[in-house]
């Protein structure tokens, strides 16, 4: 049975995409819990002798003297995840130290708001705090629960799974509806019966929830943030970005610069290669 955490201090939130970094860990003070979700690419944790291959989804509920993640699976491969700090005011035991994100659709819209609300003057951090562990430790629960089959056929899935995984900027429909097992023409049908949606706007939208992150949470520049979300322009980026949101990519990162303050760096220690 896991222990409903008890009253939490939040420290703060860190966005960290490795790219072009050399990634220097942090060791967990005492009292203080970091907790980190993969959110693209790949990373090793774990003793040498045992170490695992995590991706997407994968949790780390890190306490005194973990290391933070840092090593990547190879010299080229690069990783970005998502940490929350807390101070724990009264005993806790964390629910374990690896797991799941459950419902992956959700991810980036919780990172997104996550550090929004968290740089919001306005927002009572003491709820803040409270909302956003619970949060945590229900998706690390949830995720151990059974999970029903059948709710989506196999292809569906998989697809689905692809676009969630893989680099967004090189999953195009055709190659998709071929891993996936089944001709275009049947993809786009599954995606119809089941989501009410083609495979194109699904991937859209999967595509404009990384480039809000990236604009809200790094300091790239448009046009790499455009060119890592798939866009071959941009042109189209602004085009696309501004029919979706209502605001072009500048506008929308003059709204979150707030995001960019000292502390949202500060999990991560980082320096140039």
């Amino acid at each position: 049975m896991i222990d409903l955490p008890g009253k939490v201090e939040l420290l703060g939130v860190c966005y960290f995409p490795s790219i072009g970094k050399k990634v220097i860990p942090n060791i967990v003070p005492k009292d203080v819990f970091y907790i980190e979700i993969v959110l693209d690419g790949e990373l090793q944790y774990g003793d040498w002798n045992e170490q695992q291959i995590c991706r997407r989804g994968t949790m780390f509920w890190h306490q005194e003297n973990d290391e933070t993640v840092w090593r990547r699976t190879a010299p080229d491969k690069e990783f970005t995840s998502f940490a929350i700090r807390f101070r724990l005011l009264e005993p806790w035991d964390r629910p374990g130290h690896i797991g799941r994100w459950n419902n992956l659709n959700e991810l980036d819209e919780f990172v997104l708001d996550a550090m929004r609300r968290t740089f919001d003057p306005a927002v009572d951090r003491r709820l803040l705090g409270s909302y956003l562990i619970h949060r945590l430790l229900w998706e690390f629960y949830a995720s151990t629960l059974p999970q029903e089959s059948g709710e989506l056929p196999l292809p569906l899935a998989k697809a689905m799974s692809l676009m969630q995984n893989e680099d967004i900027a090189a999953v195009g429909i055709p190659r998709l509806a071929e891993l996936a097992g089944v001709s275009e023409a049947h993809l786009h049908a599954l995606f119809r019966k089941h989501l009410g949606s083609t495979p194109h706007k699904y991937l859209l939208r999967l595509r404009m929830k990384k480039a809000r992150i990236l604009l809200a949470g790094s300091t790239q520049p448009i046009k790499e943030v455009g060119a890592r979300c798939g866009f071959q322009s941009l042109e189209s980026f602004y085009r696309v970005f501004r029919a979706e949101t209502g605001l072009t990519p500048v506008q929308f990162r003059r709204r979150n610069t707030a995001l960019l303050q000292a502390d949202a760096l500060q999990h991560h220690i980082s320096v140039e290669v």
